[in-house]
């Protein structure tokens, strides 16, 4: 019969093995995010995404500049660090396998965010109504409103590269089109004419931007998973959540049904 110091070895040693077990199974990267001078920046983007399955993992940092990303799958990732009114900064190829581990950022302050506003500050110019209502559902469903679009050369689009943008749009998915996405009764000219008149005031106003608040609350404490879509240049139409909780996509542009396992990617 064994003695007890023999058995209470025993089960040491069982919850040791078990122990060093699930940790060679965790997958996790953590670290702070601090401006040049050492003090923690609240609020910080920061990203993983596997460069193989292009899933992206994003969390934000606490009070204390502190992120943490528990249970990401074994992969090589790309981890970067972005928050509006500072420059990013990444790195490139990292290896998760099996273990624990710590990147921190030093971000140093963007005194120019005009590239980093978000569409919502273009839209918040534009006046509410059904006209802006359409616009929504019709162009910027599918297109960014950022600086990018809005701006040519540093300066708000004129009323014809207006016209000729949208125009072309209505060309390729108005209802009169072989893919009617756009609804009836819009008109190139008449969105142009909307669009100039109420954005022509941000000649100076995206160089003065004001940073928003950063996420806090519930929001700082979520996850967010983000999804590659798997065919270029195809973008998600419609999708569902089946019995075993995949989300079914369908392509707007390939007509292709696509299965996500939401665990995995």
């Amino acid at each position: 019969m064994p003695s007890k110091h023999r058995v209470r070895v025993f089960s040491m040693v069982a919850i040791l093995v078990l122990l060093a077990t699930r940790l060679a199974n965790i997958q996790q990267v953590s670290g702070t995010v601090s401006d040049p001078e050492g003090n923690p920046i609240f609020g910080v983007f920061v990203t993983a995404k596997n460069l193989s399955t292009g899933m992206a993992a994003t969390v934000v940092t606490d009070s204390e500049g502190w992120y943490e990303m528990p249970g990401l799958p074994p992969g090589t990732y790309r981890i970067e660090a972005a928050q509006i009114g500072f420059d990013r900064s990444r790195y490139d190829s990292v290896e998760i396998y099996n273990r624990v581990r710590k990147h921190d950022f030093s971000l140093a302050a963007n005194t120019d965010k005009s590239d980093q506003i978000p569409s919502s500050v273009f839209l918040n110019v534009l006046p509410q109504g059904e006209r802006k209502r359409k616009f929504i559902l019709d162009c910027t469903g599918c297109h960014q409103f950022d600086k990018s679009f809005v701006f040519l050369e540093d300066h708000p689009r004129s009323r014809d590269s207006w016209k000729e943008s949208t125009g072309r749009m209505l060309e390729w998915f108005g209802p009169s089109s072989k893919f009617p996405i756009i609804a009836f009764g819009q008109d190139a000219e008449g969105i142009a004419d909307w669009l100039v008149r109420h954005l022509s005031e941000l000649e100076s106003a995206h160089r003065t931007f004001s940073k928003p608040p950063p996420v806090s609350g519930s929001a700082q404490r979520v996850m967010y998973t983000e999804y590659d879509f798997p065919v270029p240049f195809d973008l998600p139409h419609d999708l569902m959540v089946d019995h075993d909780g995949q989300i079914v996509i369908t392509g707007m542009f390939s007509h292709a049904m696509y299965r996500l396992q939401p665990t995995t990617g």
